[in-house]
């Protein structure tokens, strides 16, 4: 590997042991490490490769083997012999990269993904990988339970087995005529059974002791710096503002949200988002180099799944349910007071 192959700024990482190093280029044969960190250089070396997208997800490649070199002050990983599925995932990521479908962001360390096929096949792509760990560990766990079984049988049996009498011939003299007793086995001493009594229970000690009961109170810990109290915008919806004039948001957790359109200019959204303002949450937010319209924040997938209906009854285009995360300061319309 070396510069004059093509190498892209796509953000990842890798993992070898209790480490996470990043990665600031990606190649079809290799990658470029950020910076210079301490891992074993000219030496093959098994690491995971890791590929985030959209905020909370994570594409693991597991046991690919890298070798790596420094040269011009960058370390350079070559990877060594990888497998076809290996090479199959590496390159569905670098051609959704140039198709623009995979949206890199290096500032942010995060990819975003801008078509729903390509956000599908990844998270089947996911879950398949998982799941293949998961067997994998599972069969490991049934040789090792196997082979551990049959050394204990085979354990057992030894101890079991008696050991045999010995044959013992006895010679003397009686009325100074010679002769051979014939060989007798000695019988098995019987074993001496314990005819003691058993000791006698004390009045004190015939009392039964009642367990103690510990009672374990739960702990509510108010989250004062990752919840907030948002109100209510003024176009959400009637019935909606009826049950309750604010609702808690947190930036540390994940929620269900409908985009409409994205672009590089906020001036296309903003008028869309304004025919839009009777439904929750309308907003523009600005995402790197793009502007998103994205409606609601809902909890549950399936109240994501409502939502996303009414969008479609209302206008027709690439309407989508993805997973959202709580940031205010990246908002553009309407105007918050953290921005």
């Amino acid at each position: 590997m070396g510069e004059s192959e093509n190498l892209f700024d796509i953000p990842a990482y890798i993992r070898t042991g209790n480490k996470k190093l990043r990665v600031i280029k990606l190649g079809a044969n290799g990658l470029i490490l950020e910076n210079k960190p301490e891992i074993p250089l000219e030496e093959i070396i098994t690491v995971e490769f890791i590929f985030p997208y959209d905020a909370y997800n994570e594409l693991i490649i597991p046991k690919l083997k890298i070798k790596c070199k420094e040269a011009n002050g960058k370390l350079y990983c070559q990877f060594i012999d990888p497998s076809k599925e290996q090479e199959d995932l590496i390159r569905f990521i670098i051609r959704e990269h140039l198709w623009k479908r995979i949206i890199s962001i290096p500032s942010e360390f995060m990819n975003y993904t801008q078509d729903k096929k390509v956000r599908e096949e990844l998270l089947i792509l996911q879950r398949d990988l998982s799941l293949k760990d998961k067997i994998h560990k599972i069969l490991l766990v049934a040789v090792l339970m196997f082979v551990g079984s049959l050394l204990t049988l085979t354990a057992s049996s030894f101890l079991k087995e008696e050991p045999k009498p010995l044959s013992i011939s006895i010679k003397y003299s009686e009325r100074s005529e010679n002769f051979e007793k014939n060989s007798f086995k000695y019988p098995p001493i019987p074993e001496k059974e314990n005819t003691q009594p058993e000791n006698p229970i004390s009045k004190d000690n015939n009392q039964t002791t009642k367990p103690q009961q510990t009672t374990e109170k739960s702990v509510t810990s108010k989250e004062t710096n990752s919840i907030q109290e948002v109100k209510y915008p003024e176009n959400l919806r009637k019935e909606e503002k009826s049950k309750d004039s604010t609702i808690k948001l947190s930036p540390k957790r994940n929620y269900y949200c409908v985009q409409v359109a994205s672009d590089t200019l906020p001036d296309r959204l903003i008028p869309l988002a304004k025919k839009l303002e009777d439904l929750p949450f309308v907003r523009v937010e600005k995402v790197g180099r793009f502007y998103t319209l994205r409606i609601g924040f809902s909890r549950t997938h399936r109240e994501g799944k409502i939502l996303a209906e009414k969008v479609k009854e209302r206008i027709q285009g690439k309407i989508f349910l993805r997973i959202c995360a709580y940031r205010p300061k990246r908002w553009i319309y309407p105007q918050t007071e953290e921005r």
